[in-house]
């Protein structure tokens, strides 16, 4: 989240990389979708998984349903429900050959062993995919809404669990690292939009050190619907990529340099209960 001459704007930015176990990696993939009037998502995780749960978000926020500040919560957790049930009935049927409820109403035939095997396997089952979702609550041209515009920001985990985020959010697997990068800056959702855009693709650009992150970054930006001075979808092109690359030039972390650091630190050896301890370890080790 950011600001925008006082108004609230959203930015999403991700690599276009997916990556394949066994098979190698690829990139150019879209990662960010339109999912609803004002909503948008992005998915990380298996490729085919995501797409399911993209279809289960633009069929659920494109049939008329009641979005306000007090249902969005649970408007936003049904598709998540549905593909959790969609993935446990399928792995289901894969293993006995029916489906969950035959498996309910027939379960005596099974051995006690094999109930419960199945049950625990439910139990754990993990979603393969995670996402960010995101939009705006209160557009004067959204007749189910009223109040104040604001923007608002959630992430899923593999447990199918829907959280709110106050200020940013990451998902896939460089999530850590970007969130630290932005944890350092002490990243706030009253930032300026271009303040906001730099430290965003310093995040992604830190995250590359993990091997799942693609080198090719696409950045958005959303507005709300109803703005009156700015299109609600904008993108950071080509030209936009580079002038942010000279900033993290210039601005990012720099690589130590012992002629710039000036006077060296003092290091000195470890007293001798110190030395001593060492030593023992390593002839007992």
């Amino acid at each position: 989240k950011c600001q925008e001459h006082g108004s609230p704007r959203l930015v999403l930015c991700s690599d276009t990389r997916i990556t394949m176990d066994g098979f190698g990696r690829w990139d150019g993939v879209q990662k960010v979708y339109p999912i609803g009037r004002e909503w948008v998502g992005m998915f990380a995780g298996s490729t085919a998984r995501s797409k399911e749960l993209i279809d289960k978000y633009i069929m659920h926020l494109t049939s008329n349903v009641y979005i306000d500040h007090a249902s969005v919560l649970e408007q936003l957790r049904q598709p998540l429900r549905e593909q959790r049930r969609s993935e446990i009935e399928e792995y289901v049927h894969g293993e006995i050959g029916m489906s969950f409820q035959e498996f309910l109403d027939k379960k005596d035939a099974f051995p006690p062993a094999a109930r419960e095997d199945l049950l625990v396997q439910i139990r754990t089952h993990k979603l393969s995919s995670e996402a960010i979702i995101a939009g705006f609550i209160g557009s004067a041209e959204n007749a189910y809404t009223t109040g104040s515009i604001v923007s608002r920001l959630y992430s899923t985990d593999c447990n199918g669990v829907l959280a709110e985020q106050d200020a940013l959010t990451a998902v896939g697997c460089g999530w850590a690292v970007a969130l630290s990068t932005l944890s350092k800056r002490h990243y706030s959702r009253d930032a300026d939009i271009h303040e906001a855009i730099y430290y965003i693709y310093e995040a992604k650009k830190d995250s590359e050190i993990i091997d799942g992150v693609g080198p090719e970054t696409h950045m958005l930006l959303l507005a709300p619907v109803s703005s009156q001075d700015v299109s609600p979808l904008r993108i950071i092109g080509t030209e936009g990529v580079d002038i942010l690359t000279v900033q993290h030039r210039r601005f990012g972390a720099r690589q130590f340099s012992k002629k710039a650091a000036g006077k060296l630190l003092p290091i000195e050896d470890a007293n001798s209960e110190w030395r001593g301890k060492l030593t023992t370890y390593q002839g007992e080790k």
